[in-house]
C-alpha cells in the first residue's frame, strides 16, 4: 500500500527538504498482533544542515487497520512528562519507542546526535489519538524535547499521523537543530 509524506522545514521559498521512508509491519504475519515500523531520513548534502524540521505528516489508507488496541490504557499529562521524563508517566501510557538523529554545527563541522525517544499517549484532543514524542538528548546538546503528535482520519479511506515539532536551539550563537533521521516503532513491540 501506498503512502504519502509531507514534511515542513523553516520558512523557504523552496518545498522544503525532501526525505524517503521506510515503513514495515513488525511481525508482518497475517493474523497477528503488529506493530508499525517508521524510517525516516532527510536528504542533505555531505557537510550541509538542512532545515529544521516543523512538523510531518504521514497519510495512509485506512485499510492498514492500524489500531492501537491495548496500547495507551492510561496517558500522560505534558507537565509530568515535563518534570519527570516518561519514567513518571504511567507504564500503560507507553506505546513506542525509537531514535532520532540530529545535526548541527560544532565549530567548522556538522555533527550529528542520536537521542532515544519514547512514545506516550497524551490526553485527548480533537478526533483521534493524541501521542507526545518524548526525545532525549545527552550530547552535544543537552536537552529534552516533546513532540506532539495526532493519530486521526484524513478522509473516507484513509488516515494519518502527523506531528509538529519545535525549533530546537543548537549550540549558542548557532543554527536551531536540525532532525535528518527518525526511527520509530508504534505497537506492542519490545514494550
Amino acid at each position: 500500500a501506498m503512502g504519502m509524506i509531507s514534511l515542513c522545514g523553516t520558512a523557504q521559498a523552496s518545498a522544503g527538504p525532501t526525505a524517503t521512508m521506510k515503513v514495515a509491519f513488525v511481525p508482518n504475519q497475517a493474523g497477528q498482533s503488529t506493530s508499525i515500523a517508521l524510517g525516516l531520513e532527510v536528504a542533505r548534502s555531505a557537510g550541509a544542515l538542512p532545515a529544521p524540521l516543523r512538523s510531518l505528516t504521514i497519510r495512509y489508507p485506512s485499510s492498514l487497520g492500524v489500531s492501537v488496541s491495548g496500547l495507551g490504557l492510561t496517558t500522560c499529562a505534558r507537565a509530568t512528562l515535563e518534570a519527570r521524563g516518561p519514567a513518571g508517566c504511567p507504564s500503560e501510557s507507553v506505546m513506542g519507542r525509537g531514535t532520532v538523529i540530529v545535526a548541527l554545527p560544532f565549530g567548522p563541522e556538522v555533527v550529528e546526535e542520536t537521542a532515544g525517544m519514547t512514545i506516550v499517549r497524551a490526553p485527548q484532543r480533537n478526533e483521534g489519538v493524541a501521542l507526545f514524542f518524548y526525545v532525549e538528548g545527552t550530547e552535544p546538546v543537552s536537552a529534552d524535547i516533546i513532540l506532539s503528535g495526532l493519530l486521526s482520519e484524513a478522509g473516507r479511506s484513509s488516515e494519518k499521523l502527523a506531528i509538529e515539532a519545535p525549533l530546537v536551539p543548537g549550540l549558542p550563537g548557532g543554527p536551531d537543530v536540525a532532525v535528518v533521521r527518525l526511527d520509530a516503532t508504534i505497537g506492542p513491540k519490545g514494550l
